[in-house]
């Protein structure tokens, strides 16, 4: 089978709301055609803006959206021309996800570090 380009009934329904809406996990597994919520399967999936198909979850996910996150088995996603604002979008949300959340770790991880 060849890549395609998915037609926009196959497109997820997180094409109609503002990622600013949508929560990590939300908008990870949302990236990938037919896919909508976690799937327990090991198919490949193709990526909603270049079509590339990949096994993995949410880590793999964002490794292969974000070149700025490090990958050892994924290529990094090259979107097609109609889609690069949309996943310029999804990838700041995600970096300001990682950002807040590695902020978090370290707060709590200072906390400790007082309390001993």
């Amino acid at each position: 089978m060849s890549a395609r380009d998915p037609t926009t009934e196959e497109l997820p329904a997180w094409n109609n709301q503002p990622i600013d809406k949508l929560d990590r996990s939300s908008l990870l597994w949302t990236t990938i055609v037919g896919v909508h919520g976690r799937k327990k399967e090991f198919k490949k999936k193709p990526c909603i803006f270049c079509f590339k198909k990949y096994v993995g979850g949410p880590t793999n996910i964002e490794q292969h959206l974000d070149n700025m996150v490090y990958s050892k088995n994924i290529a990094a996603c090259k979107p097609a021309s109609k889609f690069i604002d949309r996943h310029t979008e999804a990838v700041a949300k995600l970096r300001i996800i990682r950002k807040q959340n590695d902020e978090a770790t370290e707060a709590a991880n200072e906390r400790k570090r007082l309390k001993a």
